[in-house]
């Protein structure tokens, strides 16, 4: 990606995942198993909860996941 375009990413910008609070080997063991953790939506369990109600469900998918990836207080 060039320097000079909008969203362009500098060099010496950490990693994605460690700006998001996320750890990088939880992220690919849970997202590279053969089950999808998430369907609809994905992030913290309580957004993954407002998701739901605005959805009109009860449930969402993903919620375990989420509290393993996004643990509160993180990022």
């Amino acid at each position: 990606m060039r320097d000079d375009k909008r969203g362009a990413i500098a060099a010496d910008a950490p990693p994605i995942l460690g700006r998001l609070g996320i750890d990088p080997e939880a992220y690919l063991d849970r997202m590279c198993r053969r089950r999808q953790p998430f369907i609809r939506a994905i992030g913290r369990a309580d957004r993954l909860r407002e998701a739901a109600t605005a959805f009109g469900q009860r449930f969402i998918k993903g919620i375990s996941d989420a509290n393993i990836l996004f643990p509160v207080g993180a990022g």
